[in-house]
């Protein structure tokens, strides 16, 4: 159960030293003196190693307790995908809700809303304490090494928000190799990009820096169907401006402990068209985010402890002519975190506590608001003959001005059982919860006004599947999850809009996916995937049941890449169902299918290597939007050429 008080900062800092007793009576078991191997708690097969961080452990993708997509370099490299959302779009499970190119876009999973997926950067989270979620197009393709995409629950490792899935970005620091390079691209409606890099080895010090630059007109002809009669326009007021760096240094070695500190600065600069069939007034966003992060790592007697954190500062500038607004909002945020992880009799056990403080400041929210919340947490990887158990349980305090303090624990349990060699059997449940964001609280203007009484969001989350592992990779999965106490905003009755907390959401579907690895046809290579989703989400209220607004029932995203020599030809395709616009289900936005074609090539002339490719998206030119209203772009083309120099 919550609990919820109003307490003193005293009892507040008091609650938080008795979580560090509750850490260090953990930490003081005894453990074996061998360096910590973080997969060697877990059996090893003759399988792809590929390793992720489900339940903060490294493991084995395959011996993880729930579903795990892992995107590797080879997702993000030089093509047609421009930021991490579009690769997100065609390579994961997630639903990626766009407004339109250059516009903002957020994530959802499993019938969540874009407000319950916990977004990481380095392992550590990405996002905007005023709104509750983070603008994934701000972040640059050319950043990004590689990705892990969590579904399910994520609330005992990472708190709040992780409802639907969690996603762990993971930038290009720290890199061994030494190379440079340069990257230049083109495109349909005004597309021009630009992108360098450079990485470096002084000895134990590793160096990397990035930068990059993209702008687009995005003045696309569409149809507008409120015309009468109908008639193409050219999308006014979508132009996009976006600038990039990241610079980053790394020392130390695996066995021994790293240390590593990088910084991200990223801007952008876009017009909001606004509905396709109201001429646009001119509206524009302007964003802009920088974080300096660090790590610090020790291996010593059989102990590996973790010491990280990060300071930002983002800020959001929002100017509509007409209404004569010229508004900005500034977060700033820090984060501490310090985890240890050991062999205690067999098992992998991790241990660890976090402080984040926050601050938002806006000319709609009624003050400086600031909020300070603390967490302790433990997780395991315990291997009983042929099944691994994943405990883990984490408390969460949340103390905010003017509003009662938040106690919050969340369990989770998941095993994974082998089947003979190839075919696991997976399962995983959990608490997940949401804290509301400030401008759910302390929200103040005219159309608009928070409400301090708001309860967070809680719920609970499960899934089990089948994987079978080999030539071709097969999983399944069936999944629920029901939140009560969804914060949803409402107009009163003096049509003054407020959040309040409504009933029940409760989703449930099926997760399949399939990846047959590279076949070998006289000189063609083949890899394909394919993914596909069924989820039923409602909203229930006063014992009646309404669909999610802007949950697809279905969606499926594949993936063909044929190579012959230094040619690769790609196709990418998504297919998305219907998808309500109102709750009543008398409004909803055309299922969609767009096919997408890149040819790419790749040359290598001793330290020397020269890629290109063209692409076309949208190639049968198909008419449709994935948030009604917000028109996609018709067929269009892109071209891109890079030169790098090393290894």
């Amino acid at each position: 159960m919550f609990k919820h008080h109003t307490i003193s900062l005293s009892r507040f800092f008091g609650r938080l030293r008795a979580l560090g007793l509750i850490l260090s009576a953990a930490a003081s078991t005894n453990v074996s003196a061998q360096v910590v191997d973080s997969t060697a708690a877990l059996p090893t097969f003759d399988l792809p190693a590929v390793t992720v961080h489900a339940a903060r452990i490294a493991i084995n993708r395959l011996d993880a307790p729930t579903s795990v997509v892992v995107l590797d370099s080879s997702a993000f490299r030089f093509g047609s995908s421009q930021s991490v959302a579009d690769v997100l779009a065609r390579s994961s499970a997630v639903f990626v809700r766009e407004y339109g190119p250059g516009g903002i876009t957020s994530v959802s999973a499993r019938g969540s809303s874009s407000y319950q997926s916990t977004v990481l950067l380095d392992g550590l989270p990405l996002v905007n304490p005023a709104l509750g979620q983070f603008d994934l197009s701000i972040l640059p393709r050319s950043a990004i090494a590689s990705a892990e995409v969590r579904s399910g629950v994520g609330s005992a490792e990472y708190g709040s928000a992780a409802v639907g899935s969690v996603i762990d970005l993971t930038t290009r620091r720290g890199l061994s190799d030494e190379t440079a390079s340069i990257e230049l691209r083109t495109g349909s409606f005004g597309e021009q990009g630009a992108n360098a890099h450079l990485s470096r080895q002084i000895g134990s010090v590793r160096a990397y820096v990035s930068v990059g630059h993209a702008t687009s007109d995005g003045d696309f002809r569409f149809r507008n169907t409120a015309a009468f009669p109908q008639r193409f326009e050219d999308r006014r007021n979508a132009d996009a401006r976006r600038t990039s760096l990241l610079a980053s240094v790394a020392g130390g070695s695996r066995a021994s402990g790293q240390t590593s500190a990088s910084l991200l600065i990223a801007s952008a600069e876009r017009g909001l068209p606004g509905v396709a069939t109201v001429a646009s007034v001119g509206e524009r966003q302007f964003d802009e985010i920088a974080r300096l992060s660090a790590r610090k790592s020790v291996r010593s007697r059989g102990v590996e402890t973790t010491v990280r954190g990060f300071v930002d500062r983002a800020s959001l500038r929002y100017v509509n002519p007409e209404l004569a607004l010229d508004e900005t909002g500034i977060t700033s945020g820090a984060m501490v975190e310090a985890e240890q992880k050991r062999l205690v009799h067999g098992a992998l056990l991790n241990v660890g506590t976090s402080v984040t403080g926050r601050t938002a400041t806006h000319p709609s929210l009624d003050a400086v608001r600031r909020s300070l919340s603390a967490s302790a947490f433990a997780s395991a990887a315990i291997q009983r003959g042929r099944t691994t158990w994943y405990p883990a349980l984490r408390t969460d305090v949340y103390g905010r001005e003017g509003v009662p303090t938040i106690v919050v624990p969340s369990p989770q349990l998941g095993l994974n059982h082998r089947v003979g060699r190839r075919i696991r059997i997976k399962a995983s449940g959990g608490r997940a919860f949401r804290v509301p964001t400030f401008n759910d609280l302390y929200w103040s203007e005219g159309g608009a006004t928070g409400n301090a009484d708001l309860r967070p969001e809680r719920g609970w989350g499960g899934d089990a599947g089948v994987l079978i592992a080999g030539p071709v990779d097969a999983e399944v999965s069936a999944f629920g999850t029901i939140v009560r106490d969804q914060i949803v905003w409402t107009p009163a009755d003096n049509n003054v809009w407020t959040p309040i907390n409504v009933g029940q959401v409760r989703s449930r579907g099926i997760e399949a996916s399939v990846r047959h690895r590279e076949i070998h046809i006289g000189g063609l290579s083949l890899v394909t995937t394919g993914r596909y989703t069924f989820t039923d989400a409602r909203e229930i209220v006063d014992g009646g049941s309404t669909g999610v607004r802007y949950v697809p029932r279905h969606r499926f995203a594949g993936t063909l890449a044929a190579a012959v020599g230094i040619v690769t030809v790609e196709t990418a395709s998504s297919v998305v169902s219907s998808r309500l616009v109102t709750t009543d289900g008398l409004q909803s936005v055309a299922p969609y299918a767009p096919l997408d074609v890149t040819i790419r090539a790749d040359k290598r002339w001793g330290d020397y290597r020269l890629s290109a490719f063209a692409s076309i998206l949208n190639v049968l030119d198909e008419e449709y939007s994935v948030v009604k209203g917000y028109p996609m772009p018709p067929r269009n083309y892109h071209f891109g050429i890079r030169l790098e120099l090393g290894s």
